[in-house]
């Protein structure tokens, strides 16, 4: 675990190191965009006020998790074909492995990533629609909340290694293991994304190209080990 944080820690002051020198500022272009567009749906539908009432409301709690989920891995496919660029370009300036472009390559990462998302979400939300109705007949107030941030972290996070286990050709089987063998390291990953997701306006813009990059340093860092 201790080397799990190291790593991070390291990688962390290396992606701020190539912020300032310029580099890869252009991909938070992207967020940006995703940012300005929700945020004027949520202005011109007021939905900012009702969406709290309906988070706040004892019953609808577990809902309103949910859907948060939903829109955050909906934020997520819509950036998928940018963190995948993104992720090559680090590698390619870290490393200096260079990726050819292929357009036939790129539609189809970007099919898997889609695809993904969704069985991610499907699986995420089985899991935490067992242990909802769990704590409820067992009356666990509060494991419902940490096994949430929890399950929903592995699930995330893994979403941010995919481009690397695909551009290293890692089939079903190896990155299955991958994920067993490094659920920490996971974790950790989207423990950091939700962290950063949930900050006033800066959220949405920052937090997917920050994460991208530090889940590229430690897989590439792993590599190596």
């Amino acid at each position: 675990m201790l080397q799990t944080l190291q790593a991070y820690s390291s990688g962390f002051i290396y992606v701020l190191n190539q912020f300032a020198k310029g580099k890869y500022v252009l991909f938070f272009l992207p967020g940006l965009i995703v940012s300005l567009f929700f945020g004027f749906i949520l202005f011109i539908t007021d939905s900012i006020s009702n969406l709290d009432v309906f988070i706040i409301s004892e019953t609808s709690k577990f809902l309103g998790l949910i859907i948060t989920q939903i829109y955050i891995f909906f934020i997520l496919t819509l950036l998928a074909p940018f963190n995948t660029a993104l992720s090559e370009k680090f590698e390619k300036d870290y490393q200096g492995k260079e990726y050819i472009f292929k357009l036939d390559k790129f539609f189809k990462d970007l099919i898997r990533m889609i695809v993904l998302s969704f069985v991610l979400i499907l699986i995420e939300f089985t899991l935490l629609g067992i242990i909802w109705m769990v704590t409820k007949l067992f009356n666990i107030p509060y494991l419902n909340e940490l096994t949430f941030l929890v399950i929903s972290s592995l699930f995330i996070g893994y979403s941010f290694f995919d481009p690397s286990l695909e551009r290293h050709r890692y089939g079903i089987s190896k990155s299955l293991q991958f994920f067993q063998s490094h659920l920490f390291t996971i974790l950790i990953a989207g423990l950091f994304f939700q962290l950063i997701f949930h900050l006033p306006y800066l959220g949405i813009l920052i937090s997917p190209v920050i994460t991208t990059l530090l889940a590229t340093y430690v897989f590439l860092n792993l590599k190596k080990q």
